[in-house]
This record gives C-alpha cells, sequence and structure tokens, in this order.
C-alpha cells in the first residue's frame, strides 16, 4: 500500500466499534495534514455537526489523522460536506472560545501577562492550581469584548496555532475533487490510527461524572456548590483552620521570609499585618534563620510603616509604598490615626495621599476591595474581629461584606464546627480547607507484620469464627467465587472448616434457588460461580487452554533427539512450507 498511497487522495477509515472495543462507530480521517490544520477543522466539524444534529461530537485530532465518534451508523460523505472553506472561520470560532485548547493558550497568556498570581512569594505553583486560577480568570472576563489576554490568546490560537490560509486551500480542493478520499471499514483501528485510543481512553477515564454540556467543570463543580450553599455546606474543624492560618501567614516553620526583599513583598501582599502577628513573624524568622531577625528588617524598616489607629486594638505593619490606598480605604481622619515608619520615624500627614489615582478613587471600592485582599490570609473570622483589627464602623463593614457576598468573594454562615453563626470566610479559601478536612479524613494504616497475615486470613475467611447457617455459607460461596478446588475437598475441608455442622443440603438449595453455577477444570477440579461471572470464567478456560498448549510445546524438547532436529525453535509457528521442507 506503500507504493500505492498518494498525497492527493485520503483514507476514511470507518470503525465499527467505539475505544477499547465499546458500541459505536467511529470516522478516522486520515489526513496527514499536520496538528495546525487538523486541531482547527475537527473544531469546525463539531461545530458543524452540533448545529445540525443538536448533539455534542466526540473530536480527537493529531499531527496525523481525526477520530469522530458517533453513536451509530454515518455516512462519511455527509460529514465531509459539513464544512467548508466558506464557513469554516466561521464555524471555528463558535467552538474554540469553548475548547481546552483555547483554555490551554489562554491559562500560558495570562502566565506571561502576571495575572495567575502566587500563594507565596517565590512558591512554585502546582499545574493544577493554575489551570482552577485560569478557568476562574476566564470566566470572568469572557464577557469582556475587548479584554487584552482574551484579544491576545484569539491571537495565538489563530495566527500562531492554526494556518487557516492553508486550511481553506485544501478544504477548497477537497469540494473541487483534486483531493480525492476512499473509504474503508474495519472493526478495530488500523495501525495508523490504534495510536489515537490512547487519547479517548484517557479522556474517558479520568473525566468526572457530571454530563458532556457547554458549561465548563467549574461552573457545575460539586465543590463550589457546597461551598455557597449553607443548606449542605459542612463546617470546619478548628484545629484545621489553624494549621491552615498559620501556613497561609508563614507562621509555619520553614514558611518564614528568608530575605529582605522577601519580607516586603510579603508585607505587601498581606496588605495590613496586625502587630501581634507581625510578632509571630519575627519569632518564626528567628527560628528559621537561628538568628535574630534584625538583618533582615533594618534594611527595609524604611519601606515599612507602622498605623497606629483610634478605634484599632493594635497597630498594623503595612507597606509605605501601599500606606495612601489603605488609609483612603479605612477612611481614616488624620486626627485618628499616627503613622511612623519600622524604625520610628514619624510619617507626616502631608506624605499620604498625593497619589492622584488615589484621591480621586472611591472609598467604598477601595474598601471592598482591601478588605477582600486581606482575608485571603485568613480562614473563618466574626465580623467583629475585623472591625477590630481595622478600626471600622460596624455600619459601613456590614455594608461591605454582604457586597462580598453577593460576589461570591466571601461566604458567610456558620463555618467553623461549634463556632458562631455569622463568621465570614474568602470563598477559595474555604474551598482549600475543604481539602485539608476531606485529605484530614483519610485514614492513616499502619502497616503489620507478616505473623499476623495468617490470623488475618483465617479471620477474614470465616475459619477462625465460622457460621452456623445457610447465609453464611452463601457469603463463604461468595468469598472463594471462580477458585478452583478438588470436588471432594470442598464439602469435606472448604465449607465444614467455615461452616458449623455444614449440611450438604445446603449447597443445593443455594443452586437451586439462585444463580450460582458450578464449572469444571483440569484434574477433577470444580469452581463455584455466578450466572453473571460465566463469561470470566471463558477467559479463564481460554487462559487455561494457552497454558496447556505450552506445556504441550515444551513437552517437545523431551522428545526424541530426531523430533528436536525437525523441530529447533520450540517457541516459533512453522507454516505448511516450513513443514514440507
Amino acid at each position: 500500500m506503500g507504493s500505492q498511497f498518494r498525497a492527493d487522495c485520503h483514507l476514511l477509515e470507518v470503525v465499527n466499534s467505539g475505544p477499547a472495543g465499546v458500541s459505536g462507530k467511529q470516522l478516522v480521517i486520515h489526513t496527514m495534514w499536520g496538528g495546525q490544520l487538523n486541531r482547527p477543522y475537527a473544531m469546525a466539524l463539531g461545530a458543524a455537526w452540533q448545529d445540525k444534529f443538536k448533539e455534542r461530537l466526540e473530536l480527537f485530532p493529531d499531527n496525523d489523522c481525526i477520530v469522530l465518534q458517533f453513536p451509530e451508523e454515518i455516512k462519511p460523505d455527509e460529514v465531509l460536506a459539513l464544512v467548508t472553506a466558506e464557513n469554516v472561520e466561521y464555524l471555528l470560532r463558535k467552538r474554540l472560545e469553548g475548547s481546552g485548547f483555547f483554555g490551554a493558550r489562554f491559562r500560558e497568556c495570562a502566565g506571561r501577562a502576571l495575572l495567575i498570581t502566587r500563594n507565596k512569594v517565590n512558591d512554585r505553583m502546582p499545574l493544577w492550581m493554575t489551570r482552577l486560577k485560569s478557568q476562574k480568570l476566564l470566566e470572568n472576563v469572557l464577557q469582556y469584548d475587548d479584554f487584552p489576554i482574551l484579544l491576545e490568546t484569539w491571537r495565538t490560537c489563530l495566527q500562531d496555532a492554526f494556518d487557516l490560509d492553508q486550511l481553506r486551500s485544501v478544504l477548497i480542493e477537497l469540494e473541487s475533487g483534486a483531493i480525492r478520499w476512499s473509504i474503508a471499514h474495519t472493526n478495530r483501528p488500523s495501525p495508523f490510527a490504534s495510536g489515537m485510543s490512547w487519547n479517548q481512553i484517557n479522556k474517558y477515564m479520568y473525566r468526572e461524572d457530571q454530563p458532556a454540556s457547554e458549561s465548563s467543570a467549574l461552573r457545575s463543580s460539586l465543590l463550589r456548590d457546597a461551598v455557597f450553599s449553607p443548606g449542605i455546606r459542612p463546617t470546619e474543624s478548628p484545629s484545621i483552620v489553624e494549621t491552615f492560618e498559620q501556613k497561609r501567614q508563614r507562621l509555619a516553620p520553614g514558611y518564614s521570609p528568608q530575605t529582605s526583599r522577601d519580607l516586603v513583598d510579603w508585607v505587601k501582599e498581606r496588605v495590613v499585618i496586625p502587630f501581634s502577628e507581625w510578632e509571630q513573624l519575627m519569632n518564626v524568622m528567628e527560628n528559621d534563620l537561628d538568628e535574630a531577625p534584625d538583618g533582615i528588617v533594618k534594611p527595609v524598616a524604611e519601606k515599612l510603616g507602622v498605623i497606629r489607629h483610634a478605634f484599632a486594638n493594635e497597630p498594623m505593619v503595612v507597606s509605605l509604598e501601599r500606606m495612601p490606598i489603605i488609609l483612603k480605604a479605612l477612611g481614616s481622619d488624620p486626627v485618628d490615626f499616627q503613622v511612623e515608619t519600622l524604625s520610628g520615624i514619624e510619617v507626616g500627614s502631608d506624605m499620604i495621599g498625593d497619589d492622584p489615582e488615589t484621591q480621586e478613587a472611591n472609598r467604598d471600592e477601595l474598601l471592598s476591595a482591601l478588605i477582600g485582599e486581606w482575608l485571603r490570609c485568613y480562614g473563618p473570622k466574626s465580623v467583629a474581629f475585623i472591625s477590630s483589627t481595622l478600626g471600622i464602623e460596624s455600619k459601613t463593614l456590614d455594608s461591605v461584606l454582604e457586597g462580598l457576598v453577593d460576589a461570591q468573594e466571601l461566604i458567610s454562615g456558620q463555618l467553623i464546627t461549634g463556632g458562631r453563626e455569622s463568621d465570614v470566610c474568602d470563598s477559595e479559601n474555604f474551598e482549600s480547607l475543604l481539602r485539608m478536612n476531606r485529605a484530614d479524613a483519610v485514614p492513616v494504616f499502619k502497616a503489620l507484620d507478616t505473623q499476623y497475615l495468617a490470623l488475618f486470613l483465617a479471620d477474614f475467611q470465616g475459619v477462625a469464627k465460622p457460621d452456623v447457617n445457610i447465609e453464611g455459607l452463601f457469603r463463604a460461596i461468595e468469598q472463594l467465587v471462580c477458585y478452583f478446588a478438588s470436588a471432594q475437598m470442598w464439602e469435606t475441608e472448604i465449607f465444614p472448616a467455615r461452616i458449623q455442622q455444614y449440611d450438604p443440603s445446603w449447597l443445593d438449595t443455594i443452586m437451586q434457588e439462585g444463580d450460582l453455577r458450578w464449572i469444571g477444570g483440569e484434574k477433577q477440579k470444580v469452581a463455584f460461580c455466578f450466572e453473571s461471572d460465566l463469561d470470566l470464567m471463558q477467559e479463564n478456560a481460554g487462559d487455561q487452554t494457552n497454558q496447556d498448549v505450552k506445556r504441550e510445546t515444551n513437552d517437545i524438547g523431551k522428545a526424541p533427539d530426531h523430533f528436536a532436529d525437525l523441530f529447533s525453535d520450540v517457541g516459533r509457528r512453522y507454516d505448511f512450507a516450513a513443514l514440507q521442507k
């Protein structure tokens, strides 16, 4: 066939089964066009199929071919007619934005633009977390027609990843007949298409239980439903919350800043650090560094400030770079606060609020953004804690929190087991707490020495504590289903060891009233199985036959010398021509 292959003739392979032999049909279009043409062509085919038949088509493109899965018989010529040079771009635009390919390119573009932030400075973010943040960002910006990163993602797909001009050219040739095609029907994918089976099975193996739809997994996530639905939302253990806050605030051993630059960046990220938490941070740094943290703090003491607010219960450490925004957000009157650098130099009110953008910004918007960002380093907290720490009056704070809850940036209610009914928490942090709670609930097993194995098996098989009735016999058979043993052993050793005063009539009753069957094996051995397991037993029988053939083949090696001369390689197969020799 290789000598007959032509560049202007393409093969359409109709496979009469789905991936791994499941029911269904597959159409494999062997294009050999490359991924820059196959991927957009596959997306256009999917969009056209959905427009015509109102159902989503499963597509798997690669560099050499495109695999399409259908629930029933299809006509390949009708599939090829769905996409033309005129409508390919229109169809591609309909399907591209909702594809995983577009999401991956958006994640890369957002990462280059530093829109996907890290949880901690100098901390590597796992790929799954990057994907999650990218999905949330994409969901929020899809409503904007001119969002720069969205436009860059479209440009990356249409110009860098796809070759639409060449795709239109080959589609014109396909319509005109310059590119011809032929059909081959197979029961299983050919070697040229079998490589795609791994991609198909891998997709279904890790797919969740939600039905396929246009909505992303993020929108239908059960975890998100659990976070924002008070009726089904679980509460968190206080110990889990404490562990989370220790790590999130870098107060756990090994998490503290290690350099002056790291410290300044961390204070910026925290927005406001209550002085009690600042002292804890200094203690942790001292333990991690095995020395006083003065060598790290002094070089940046002029870049960090301390706000002493008249209505806050303790001073707050902030970055001087963000000081104007913080004071504007808190709405502080100059007589209500005192500002100084960390080294003790007083900062006058004339040095605050020089930024024109800060002066023009709306105070409520700044306060909402400040509280939302500040709570990202905490678990569930009470409204009173927020009010007393930041020095915000209750009426103003209630209005801001209500807006954040409506925007689903925060959640409120009883969030800690045995806690208050009016706590608030960052929604992403509560998702992390749910995961930590689930991981903590996984039981931890300690492996035992092998000397306990015999006792465990005896107890598990019912030998240590024999049953006394027919139900116990049925449970014993369930454990031993498909196990071959001699017919005599079943009723003289196996069943009597598990059933006190075993009665052979019990076995007859089980087989007559249920679907229990027995099957014979070699050397007068018998196995019990249920009718639904007979197919498995047939496969075992086939394996047994193969083993018998191997044993017979091995016996050839023990045959007389003249047989060994005739069959020098006992592992090979001999055709008729070889036997004639």
